[in-house]
């Protein structure tokens, strides 16, 4: 797929080793793909929040391939 097309269907990233963690408590990914219906470069990852994971703003980092991203993004956890 090239970048900057739609995405027409989903499209898994099962293959890669995804993992990730919500105020340093590593989540349950459930999906992480492609989403359809916007531009190819952007991905999706559905995930289950752990239950130690702690209340309030707290970081998201992912992890994809060993590759980690920078936490600059934050989810309020209630």
């Amino acid at each position: 797929m090239q970048d900057g097309s739609v995405a027409a269907e989903a499209l898994s990233l099962a293959s890669r080793d995804v993992r990730l963690f919500i105020g340093g408590v590593e989540a349950e990914v459930l999906y992480a793909g492609v989403a359809p219906g916007l531009v190819s470069a952007v991905v999706q990852i559905n995930a289950r929040i752990g239950s130690g994971t702690p209340r309030g703003p707290q970081p998201v980092v992912f992890v994809v391939d060993g590759s980690e991203s920078s936490g600059s993004v934050t989810i309020a956890v209630q």
